[in-house]
């Protein structure tokens, strides 16, 4: 936004139609400069905050006449704007210039919006089929010897081997040999746990007894 600032005319004034007291009085503000942002009018720059031109405002040009922005009029003395202004009543509002608003968020369109109802419910069960068999996630410590595992939201099991990282997902639960086994006659589904596949596995080699934390 482009502003140019120029000087007024000694002798220019703002004035304004004080009617709280009485009689009524015109309280003078001297204009030092003109303010031009854009189009045809230009803002006076006052040597003290005049909140703009607004009504009961108007500007005192050096060859005594008066023009009202407000209500677009123009008159020959400041006796006559200060009798107009006995009866005229406020319209619209030339304010000083102001930084452009900040763009509005686009409006909304129809498709847009996103509707409640086609995001997965995953305490209501819609999802619950991706939630069984997704990506295990892993933790960053080991077992020395080979563990076993079962995935009940899955009715699944696998085995990780010594020295791997082991799970560290809510889904996971650690078991014994023996529950590893029982399981698998169960008709639980081995699983590679680093792809998420369904496949064989190695029967397990180690008891879990003598497990120890690396």
């Amino acid at each position: 936004m482009s502003i140019t600032i120029f000087p007024a005319q000694p002798g220019t004034f703002m004035i304004e139609r004080d009617a709280s007291v009485s009689p009524v009085r015109v309280v003078k503000v001297p204009v030092i400069g003109w303010n031009h942002v854009q189009g045809n009018m230009a803002f006076p720059v006052c040597v003290m905050n005049h909140g703009g031109l607004t009504h009961g405002k108007a500007i005192l040009h050096p060859e005594g006449f008066v023009t009202d922005s407000v209500h677009g009029l123009t008159f020959e003395t400041e006796a006559e704007w200060m009798n107009y202004m006995k009866t005229a009543k406020a319209t619209k509002t030339a304010s000083a210039p102001q930084e452009p608003d900040e763009p509005s968020e686009p409006a909304e369109m129809p498709g847009d919006a996103i509707d409640d109802a086609d995001e997965p419910d995953v305490e209501n069960g819609e999802d619950a089929a991706n939630e069984k068999v997704g990506p295990i996630q892993f933790g960053r410590k080991t077992y020395s010897t080979n563990s076993f595992w079962s995935m009940p939201t899955a009715n699944a099991v696998f085995q990780i081997e010594g020295g791997q990282h082991y799970p560290k997902d809510p889904r996971c639960e650690k078991v014994k040999r023996d529950e590893f086994a029982a399981l698998k006659r169960a008709g639980a589904t081995v699983i590679d746990p680093h792809s998420g596949e369904i496949g064989g596995a190695a029967e397990p080699e180690d008891d879990d007894d003598a497990m120890d934390l690396v």
